[in-house]
């Protein structure tokens, strides 16, 4: 990626913060690329503690997980992440990962530019998000990012085992 500076323009300095703070490096063209930065692991949120404290539009999502004895599974994301996109068309398609999911959890996914009331009140920083929570609102287990279906399927029997 190039950046360019025009005068009359933002500053230099403020464009390659901008661009590192969505986890692209800011170089010279034609010099060595940056290292790239360790990831840090996603902030500490609260997380709704009870049900009542679970945002309106998941309400049901949280009833029915109660009423099923199961988990709540709630995928983070947004029509233009390409993760995303990876991470339904290969992860939760996978037939050993949907098993998992249809057997112990309740699914909703939220798209984050069409709802982000419901990401802003669970803390989301960025998508794809996927928390496993209780039927009451705790957090059992929180992944940011891509993960391949044979990983995300230890994940889910791990939170299942959690309870």
């Amino acid at each position: 990626m190039t950046v360019r500076h025009e005068p009359g323009k933002p500053a230099r300095e403020a464009m390659e913060e901008a661009i590192r703070s969505l986890g692209y490096g800011a170089e010279e063209p034609g010099a060595a690329p940056e290292p790239a930065p360790e990831a840090a692991p996603p902030p500490e949120v609260p997380v709704p503690a009870t049900a009542a404290s679970v945002p309106e539009a998941l309400r049901d999502v949280f009833e029915k997980a109660r009423a099923e004895g199961k988990l709540v599974l709630i995928k983070f994301s947004a029509e233009w992440c390409l993760p995303c996109k990876q991470m339904s068309k290969v992860t939760l398609e996978d037939p050993a990962v949907k098993a998992l999911v249809e057997e112990g959890f309740v699914f909703r996914e939220v798209d984050t530019d069409k709802e982000p009331g419901i990401g802003r009140a669970l803390g989301v920083s960025g998508i794809p998000d996927l928390r496993i929570l209780g039927p009451d609102g705790t957090e059992v287990d929180r992944r940011v990012g891509y993960e391949p279906p044979a990983e995300f399927a230890t994940r889910l029997r791990r939170a299942r085992g959690a309870r």
